[in-house]
């Protein structure tokens, strides 16, 4: 078994590394494997002098030095479990990339990153990213849910020929992701041209948005 004496000076380095920056502080590649290999070696030193001398004080050095390990080196977890957390939030909303992060913890930032990517496409559709619309010269004053020729609102919206759809924000806050990664937020009284399948889940399911029709 390689001799990991040396090793406590480094985890206790570590620690403060991470403990001093917002990000990801930069680990050795071999940090997991590493601290694992150490505290083994504290354990089974521990059980060999337990066995051999219980009494003698080098049980209690070694027992000290191993409880100060295992929290030092599960506070460096924590808070980096809790730091991959956040940047996979962030992935997700603006598409940050981590920066310092090791293997191990790579598998668990994707994992993360699909798990929220499809909650969020699940529960909020109209949050995905889509191209921010162009706004459209609308009369001032337009009958609500108006229709013509016998059609109703919904179907004789105007449309762009991107196949865009005049709705009127019927709540303040409504977010809106554009293609650039941008968040908007549509304000009540807002009239924008959205596709319309966006639109449609404004209006009819979301019921946070009316449609507008251009006379």
């Amino acid at each position: 078994m390689a001799d990991n004496s040396d090793y406590y000076p480094r985890l206790l380095e570590q620690r403060r590394a991470e403990a001093a920056t917002r990000g990801m502080a930069k680990m050795p590649p071999d940090f997991y494997s590493a601290t694992q290999a150490f505290l083994s070696q504290l354990h089974q030193a521990l059980e060999k002098e337990l066995k051999e001398n219980p009494t003698s004080k080098k049980v209690e050095f070694i027992r000290s030095q191993y409880q100060r390990a295992k929290a030092h080196a599960r506070d460096v977890m924590d808070w980096r479990m809790g730091k991959i957390a956040a940047l996979a939030v962030q992935a997700v909303a603006v598409g940050a990339e981590p920066e310092n992060i090791l293997p191990e913890e790579r598998a668990l930032f994707d994992g993360l990153v699909r798990e929220l990517s499809g909650f969020r496409n699940r529960t909020n559709p109209f949050l995905e990213a889509m191209p921010l619309p162009q706004p459209l010269e609308i009369p001032e004053k337009q009958p609500k849910h108006a229709s013509t020729k016998g059609e109703p609102a919904a179907k004789s919206a105007a449309r762009s020929k991107s196949n865009q759809v005049v709705v009127r924000i019927l709540a303040d806050g409504l977010p809106f992701v554009t293609g650039d990664g941008d968040t908007l937020e549509l304000r009540k009284e807002d009239v924008a041209a959205l596709p319309e399948r966006v639109a449609r889940i404004l209006v009819e399911e979301a019921k946070r948005a009316e449609y507008v029709v251009v006379a």
